[in-house]
């Protein structure tokens, strides 16, 4: 900085430099910790004296505007204040709202345990029989037992190798069964036709559609080809970019991104006006006739295919095997009828679990998204054949066969939740099956509890605990979910507090106004008055916000977590919004009017 002193000696600052310089001074000792002037010029400037009136006059109009920016300063002082009164005041209930989805799930999952379907010894015994008899009369899919068979009659060293491939291939028939479509593709020659490229190319195109969920599904495989792959080699081939990086089928950084390859698909689709199914195909069939199975060798072209034609010996012998006892009359085969449910068909080729329905129960009564998993893939692209082997046969078999053991130990075994249990008078089975989980213990006509039993006393003091814990209740208008305030006073005094915060804000963005007139004059940002209290107050607004989102269940993150596990799918909403839209706060012109009068009293050139 020049010499101060030797600058007021020659004469050449006028009253407005000398007034900006202690200003700067202090603006900078305020950032910064450290002064721009030194004592000696601090004293120049502050022992000047105007020469002449227009001096003095220039000189009190700049000390009087600054005199009066901080009486503004003071009163936006106090404005913020009263803004983070009213933020800490709601602070107890933003707590409350985040902590709610738990006291929420909590109380879900006491109402679920007051579901479970309540019997006497009599009546677990009778549903317990009527499983087993339903298990018998379904039986196995003959060409699941053909699958079973083979599979034990495999030697030693070819089951092993097998299960390396595969954990589950002793149970899961489905990849054996694709990698052998693929074998007879190649028809016993080294590569494949173009007609059966093209048949390929159609079979795992079909496999990207799961027509019961009615979606597009990526995590799929048909044999050893990924779907996501097949997919991601569309989005390159096509120059189409995730996250600003190119998908390619070899970086293993991205083969969980099906949600970001899935939209990309979607958005393509859209604006080509073409399907999914369609780009599968193309990109599968393109891909063929470069390195597709050289990447995602099929066991047929790989070190492997020796193995391959070892099962399809043993898968043969085992027909054969199974046609035999048939034929003795050892195991008896009945055709499908068209009564049979989807569910009985799955069951017959080991793709119903009880341990997975009952999750799925829990997920639905407590509302929350049902994960989806390998076993939901199976049940999608299953193929049933046409006939069946008697449950009654199979227990009855008196040769020794695992599978079979293990079909016996499952008849015997009351699974809980496995739903093939029916009432009588629901031929259809739309109601609720009756293999549950069963609880026995002393209850009324309405298959509730008795008070003073175990259970009903401690389930009852649990859920009015629980009930007690809580500010919020939830109730149905219109067929919406809405969430409310158990006491009408604290709603009133959250929404006081609330509209205390937003005037609060208002006023400092009036301040901020005026204060943006003075920055010319001053020659330095003089929003710097309100402008960290403002954006404190933004962040209280967003913590506010983000509780409000907690308790509706519409934070952002988590709309963008598909199948997110205990996540609830449904948003509940307050009847009047009580979100705070910071951009949609006006300045007070009240503030505004009134400060604008006083600093043109200053300054009327302004």
């Amino acid at each position: 900085m020049k010499n101060i002193s030797n600058m007021l000696g020659r004469g050449n600052l006028t009253p407005k430099e000398r007034y900006l310089l202690l200003i700067h001074n202090d603006v900078q000792k305020l950032k910064t910790g450290k002064e721009a002037l030194t004592s000696a010029d601090k004293e120049a400037l502050e022992s000047w004296r105007a020469q002449t009136n227009e001096e003095a006059r220039e000189w009190n109009q700049l000390n009087e505007g600054w005199k009066l920016s901080g009486r503004m300063d003071l009163e936006a002082e106090f404005a913020f204040k009263d803004a983070q009164v009213a933020y800490l005041s709601q602070k107890p209930i933003m707590i409350e709202m985040i902590f709610y989805s738990s006291q929420r799930q909590a109380n879900l999952y006491i109402k679920n345990l007051e579901r479970i379907k309540k019997v006497t010894i009599e009546g677990a015994a009778e549903i317990a029989k009527k499983q087993k008899e339903a298990k018998l009369k379904e039986g196995l899919d003959f060409d699941y037992v053909v699958y079973r068979l083979a599979f034990e009659l495999l030697e030693d060293k070819d089951r092993k190798q097998m299960k390396e491939l595969y954990p589950d291939i002793e149970t899961d028939h489905q990849y054996l069964d694709q990698e052998e479509v693929i074998a007879h593709l190649y028809n016993g020659k080294k590569e494949l036709s173009e007609e059966a490229k093209d048949k390929l190319a159609e079979l795992v195109a079909e496999q990207s559609y799961n027509k019961f969920a009615e979606e597009y599904q990526f995590f799929h495989y048909f044999a050893c080809i990924p779907i996501l792959e097949v997919a991601k080699y569309f989005l390159k081939t096509h120059q189409i970019e995730i996250n600003n990086e190119p998908k390619d089928q070899d970086d293993d950084k991205d083969r969980d991104l099906y949600e970001e390859v899935e939209d990309a698909m979607k958005k393509y689709a859209k604006e080509n006006e073409t399907d999914i199914k369609t780009m599968i195909r193309q990109a599968c069939r393109k891909w063929l006739d470069h390195d597709l199975l050289e990447q995602y060798m099929p066991l047929i072209a790989s070190n492997s295919s020796e193995l391959l034609k070892s099962w399809f010996r043993t898968k043969a012998k085992a027909r054969k095997i199974l046609n035999k006892h048939i034929a003795s009359g050892e195991l008896v085969a009945r055709n499908r009828t068209a009564e049979e449910t989807r569910k009985q068909k799955l069951y017959s080729k080991g793709l119903i679990d009880s341990e997975l329905n009952a999750a799925m129960m829990v997920f639905e009564k407590l509302d929350l998204d049902q994960p989806k998993g390998e076993i939901d893939e199976k049940k999608a692209f299953e193929k049933f054949s046409d006939s069946v082997i008697t449950g009654e046969s199979l227990y009855a078999f008196g040769g020794k066969y695992e599978f079979i053991d293990e079909f016996k130990k499952q008849a015997d075994t009351y699974d809980p939740n496995l739903g093939i249990v029916y009432d009588k008078n629901d031929p259809e089975h739309e109601g609720e099956h009756l293999d549950q989980e069963l609880l026995i213990c002393p209850h009324n006509s309405k298959g509730e509890a008795v008070f003073f039993s175990q259970y009903g006393l401690s389930i009852r003091m649990i859920s009015s605990l629980l009930n007690s814990m809580t500010l919020f209740e939830e109730y149905t208008k219109d067929g919406n979910t809405l969430i409310k305030f158990k006491n009408v006073d604290i709603a009133k005094v959250f929404m006081i507090h609330r509209q205390r915060f937003i005037d609060s804000y208002s006023i400092l963005l009036g301040f901020e106004v005026i204060f943006k007139m003075l920055t010319p004059i001053y020659e330095t940002d003089m929003t710097d008055h309100v402008s960290g209290r403002l954006d404190t107050l933004r962040e209280y607004a967003e913590e506010f916000n983000q509780a409000i989102r907690k308790i509706t269940n519409t934070e952002e993150k988590l709309k963008k977590v598909k199948n997110r596990l205990f996540r609830r799918k449904e948003t509940v909403l307050f009847e009047e919004d009580p979100l705070i839209d910071v951009e949609a706060i006006k300045p007070d012109q009240k503030v505004i009017s009134e400060n604008e009068a006083k600093v043109r009293e200053v300054f009327p050139r302004i």
